[in-house]
């Protein structure tokens, strides 16, 4: 049949058909299959859309972290670079310890200009700062030993350490702090290395004016110390065999060196008498230690290098009775003139007493309080000067063995009390040193004879209070079992007794345990000498 179509009906029907397809393609539009269809391309296109800002955001982001890193590695360069330049020009040295003792990688450029000498990686501590061998050694190391047990309080641990090093002639100051790790542990020290040459120079010339200015108050009482060093070098020198009166003569020669702050004195005296022996060398060093003070403030000063006389002052009242007295051709007037007109008020013989017990009180960490009593007390120096010439023994035996610190005064209250009377008898001049202080420690005064072998057990066991306080003069004899620099050796008590005694006077001790002490001493005045006719009639 589709063969007898002509052509005309075939290409109407293939016209209707066209139709019909495109009826069927509406149709399925209206419908909303080709809605789903368009809205399927719709979202893939919106995808491809996103994926393409996203990746041109994601390509930005990447432009900038670049262009950010490169200014962060810039700047961090930058920092580094002045942080270094910073570390390598401070005057200040900084390294770092490990527990072995030595030094870690990242000091600075400094430590080598501090130390004189060149500074690297696994070098000993000990050894840059030139304490290797000394007994500063041990002590640096202990020290390091505690901080990193980590056993003690860490500030306590640090206050421990040696601080001051003197290295090529340089004063150094060593600060320390802890470095910890994440598991809070001791990793290692950081060490802070500064010099303080020119701040210890500062403070020693400042200390040496204060000096000078309370010598120039009391001018004729250190001029009377002066004298008294060189006589008692001299006489050192004559009686060097005779080791109890060396020891003595030097130990009083430190004490009042010390009253006056005559430092590198007090330190030649200390250095000789902590030797087995004192020679000629040791008071040489001590003669020379007060010359070079001397000479380096002679300008203010003014003391001659030989022996200086002491000059009196005589008033025009003064002048006028000796007139008289001379008219009436009385020797024996004369004589007590002459003791009269040379006594001068004890205050001005005294010396700086009170700048020694502030001295000495601020090193022992006591509060005390400072009383002298009756300093207008017209004396003869000549009878009077000896024995105060060794007050500083009574003073420095008081502050460091009979007052107590702060927390161990109990009732009587944190400042202890010290006081220096002068004053006159009928028959002479009268010297108290009254403290309120724990008192005499007896027992440890027997205990330390009995094991010197000074008594025998039995012996101790029976003495008197009065005759265990008698232990105190003994030579080498102390209540401390270890010297210090301040006392402890046992020969000051003793120097003070053969000084009394050299005058013709007594010492006594009175003593209250938990209550203070008191020591007496009493001075004759000189005897008037009568003429030959008289003596004898």
């Amino acid at each position: 049949m589709t063969a007898s179509l002509s052509w005309e009906q075939r290409a109407t029907a293939a016209e209707k058909t066209s139709l019909i397809l495109k009826k069927k393609v509406r149709a399925l539009y209206n419908d909303g299959a080709a809605t789903a269809i368009h809205k399927q391309l719709e979202r893939a296109r919106q995808r491809d859309e996103e994926s393409r800002r996203r990746r041109a955001v994601m390509q930005a982001r990447n432009d900038e972290l670049k262009r950010y890193s490169s200014q962060l590695e810039a700047t961090v360069a930058e920092r580094t670079k002045a942080l270094r330049d910073i570390l390598d020009n401070v005057t200040f040295g900084f390294l770092v310890v490990g527990s072995d003792g030595c030094v870690r990688d990242g000091f600075t450029r400094s430590c080598a200009e501090l130390l004189g000498q060149p500074v690297e990686e696994g070098l000993r501590l000990v050894d840059i700062l030139g304490v290797a061998g000394t007994p500063r050694e041990f002590e640096l190391e202990l020290g390091l030993d505690q901080l990193f047990e980590d056993i003690m309080p860490e500030s306590l641990s640090l206050d421990q350490l040696p601080g001051r090093f003197e290295v090529a002639e340089r004063v150094l100051r060593l600060q320390g702090r802890v470095i910890r790790d994440d598991d809070h542990e001791v990793s290692a020290i950081l060490f802070t290395l500064s010099d303080v040459t020119a701040l210890e120079q500062a403070r020693q010339e400042a200390r040496d004016n204060a000096v000078l200015v309370a010598i120039l108050r009391q001018k004729s009482a250190f001029v009377a110390f002066v004298d008294d060093v060189r006589a008692r070098i001299q006489s050192c020198h004559e009686a060097l065999d005779d080791t109890v009166f060396v020891r003595r003569a030097v130990h009083t020669i430190k004490g009042n060196a010390a009253s006056y702050g005559l430092d590198g004195v007090a330190h030649a005296a200390h250095h000789a008498e902590s030797g087995p022996t004192i020679d000629a060398a040791d008071l040489d060093g001590v003669s020379a230690a007060l010359a070079v003070f001397l000479d380096r403030h002679s300008a203010v000063l003014g003391i001659p290098k030989g022996r200086t006389d002491r000059r009196y002052e005589v008033t025009a009242t003064d002048i006028r009775t000796l007139r008289q007295i001379a008219r009436r051709a009385d020797p024996v007037a004369v004589n007590r003139w002459t003791h009269e007109v040379v006594r001068s008020p004890v205050g001005e013989l005294l010396g700086p007493m009170a700048v020694f017990v502030d001295r000495l009180a601020e090193r022992l960490d006591k509060q005390v309080a400072f009383r002298v009593v009756g300093e207008d007390t017209c004396v003869d120096p000549e009878t009077v000067q000896p024995v105060l010439n060794n007050l500083a023994h009574l003073i420095r035996n008081a502050l460091d063995h009979g007052i107590e610190a702060a927390w161990e005064r109990g009732d009587k209250g944190e400042q202890g009390s010290l006081e220096l009377r002068f004053g006159a008898s009928q028959s002479g001049w009268t010297i108290e040193l009254v403290d309120d202080g724990r008192g005499v420690q007896t027992d440890d005064l027997v205990e330390n004879a009995v094991e010197r072998g000074v008594l025998d057990r039995e012996v101790a066991a029976a003495m008197t209070e009065s005759e265990r306080l008698e232990l105190i003069f003994v030579d080498g004899l102390s209540s401390r079992r270890e010297a210090t620099t301040v006392s402890g050796r046992g020969v000051g008590m003793s120097a003070v007794r053969a000084a009394v005694q050299e005058q013709g006077g007594t010492l006594s001790f009175r003593s209250v345990p938990g209550r203070g002490t008191t020591v007496s001493v009493w001075l004759p005045f000189p005897v008037v000498e009568l003429p030959a006719q008289e003596a004898t009639a």
